[in-house]
């Protein structure tokens, strides 16, 4: 979710630093391999992106068409005071040209478009679901935002790619490029024919040419902040803008068909309210399905953060900004607020395709897990601690507080608060296979105990003798509750022969 050129107003953006010269250094292959898969990336996502809305277009457009048709069809039934023929018998009239009147001609074509134009919904749809190019969009993009910023790390040489590293930078980023390829294939991306980018490299959405930087020289911090972070900020502004105003106009329409919806069954045309609704329904699901004002917000809280972010940068002293921490602390910073705001638009947009293909947990559990595998989906929460450490200095670890003579945090329940007495009176299935403490009180009287489950998922309703339950399993503890000897009743012959019941037991008592 980047682009490399995006300018928005003069008033939005933060002031500009004027760049030192980039002097142009010789290409290194695996850099050129990096920008190469990123350009393949992105052209396929590109091409993904516009397949499937506009299959969602099409779809939207004919459930409508499909509602007018069928509304347009008992009107001019009600008009025409004819109904249509039978759809044999009208093919078979106008392949012999014998068509009776213009009603029939009329009601016979009303009558094939409410039959086939469902059809086409259906075909589109299973169509969508089958080639499912919203789900190869969203994979696509996240990748190519992933190998983004392992090119802007190499670049600017901090963490695993810095000059000290145990490994040289190069083997560190074919291998990086290797685990985004790797996840790719594991998709049903490799389903689908690939286009190769045969472009000039880097990409034209790759780096920021329109500030200079060529895409293969080694960045200091300044560069890295006119061309990663301003051109990233300028891009948010941008998008967001442009969400505003589609999410407005949405809404509007939304709004105005709903209020000719009701205009029309005042004023008597009731039968018509199914088209205006359908119109403001295919609105709504186009204004859903693409989760404009989830991402609007998403946008602007990215544009905030690096907003904020440079100013702490501009802030530092220049001896400050020659640290090697000051600098790695601005570019992972920076880089973890784009791959946050990214990972927000891969929730979102999966759990529209989720949604709309009603494959929630496949979604979920297989596509968001490869993608929070080659570390595209970064918690937010996460992202927002780590620009408050850079802007407020490092949190220090729980532990080395206790060296320093803190006091600890606070458990999240004290222990003069926590629960000692346990109401399982309701009916839920209660599953004890580890070892609990049931020294407090419990209370048993309206539990059912067939719903009582153990390691061995023992049910107490199926016993008829207590001395058949072998609670030892539990390791419960009952010398609190009962003495074996004196509390519980004593067997007499005459029970023995007669096989008495449970119900002679007095389990109020034994309890």
């Amino acid at each position: 979710m980047s682009s490399a050129s995006a300018k928005p107003p003069s008033s939005a953006r933060p002031p500009q630093t004027s760049p030192s010269p980039n002097s142009p250094q010789p290409r290194t292959p695996v850099l050129e391999d990096a920008w190469q898969r990123f350009g393949d990336y992105d052209k396929n996502a590109v091409k993904a992106q516009k397949a499937f809305i506009q299959q969602r277009k099409w779809v939207a457009s004919l459930g409508v068409a499909s509602t007018t048709a069928a509304v347009l069809y008992l009107v001019l039934e009600v008009t025409l005071g004819q109904e249509g023929p039978p759809l044999s018998d009208f093919i078979r009239s106008v392949a012999t040209g014998q068509l009776r009147n213009a009603n029939e001609a009329i009601m016979g074509s009303m009558s094939l478009l409410v039959i086939f134009l469902p059809i086409l919904v259906t075909i589109l749809i299973a169509a969508s679901i089958k080639f499912n190019m919203g789900v190869n969009w969203v994979m696509l993009r996240g990748s190519a935002e992933t190998l983004k910023k392992e090119i802007y790390r190499y670049r600017t040489q901090v963490d695993i790619y810095a000059a000290d590293a145990s490994e040289p930078r190069e083997i560190v980023l074919a291998r990086k490029i290797k685990i985004v390829g790797k996840h790719v294939m594991e998709t049903q991306v490799n389903q689908s024919g690939l286009e190769v980018y045969d472009g000039e490299l880097p990409p034209p959405y790759g780096a920021a040419r329109s500030r200079g930087d060529d895409g293969f020289s080694n960045l200091t911090a300044d560069l890295y902040l006119i061309y990663r972070l301003e051109d990233q900020f300028d891009y948010y502004r941008k998008k967001a803008q442009r969400l505003g105003r589609e999410l407005t106009q949405l809404q509007w329409l939304v709004y105005i068909l709903g209020g000719v919806g009701t205009l029309l069954a005042a004023v008597g045309f009731e039968v018509w309210v199914a088209v205006s609704s359908s119109f403001a329904a295919a609105f709504a699901g186009f204004l859903e399905f693409k989760r404009v004002e989830p991402n609007l917000i998403s946008c602007n809280t990215a544009a905030s953060d690096l907003y904020d972010l440079r100013a702490w940068w501009r802030a530092l002293p220049e001896s400050a900004r020659q640290q090697q921490a000051n600098i790695e602390a601005l570019v992972n910073g920076t880089e973890q607020i784009i791959q946050g705001e990214n990972a927000s638009w891969v929730q979102e947009m999966r759990d529209a395709l989720a949604e709309l293909y009603g494959d929630q947990e496949q979604v979920q559990a297989d596509q968001l897990q490869r993608m929070a595998e080659q570390g595209t989906l970064i918690n937010v929460r996460d992202n927002q601690e780590i620009v408050q450490q850079i802007v407020v200095g490092p949190v220090l670890d729980p532990q080395e507080e206790a060296v320093e003579g803190e006091e600890p945090a606070e458990p999240a329940i004290a222990p003069d608060q926590a629960q000692d007495s346990i109401d399982i009176s309701n009916d839920d299935d209660i599953d004890i296979s580890g070892d609990i403490d049931i020294s407090g009180d419990i209370d048993f009287s309206e539990a059912d105990h067939g719903n009582l489950s153990g390691p061995d998922h023992v049910v107490l309703s199926e016993f008829n003798d207590p001395d058949q339950v072998d609670l030892s399993e539990f390791n419960v503890d009952l010398s609190d509750f009962f003495d074996p000897e004196n509390d519980l009743p004593k067997e007499t012959s005459e029970e023995s022969e007669t096989q008495a019941a449970t119900d002679d037991i007095d389990w109020a008592k034994v309890l």
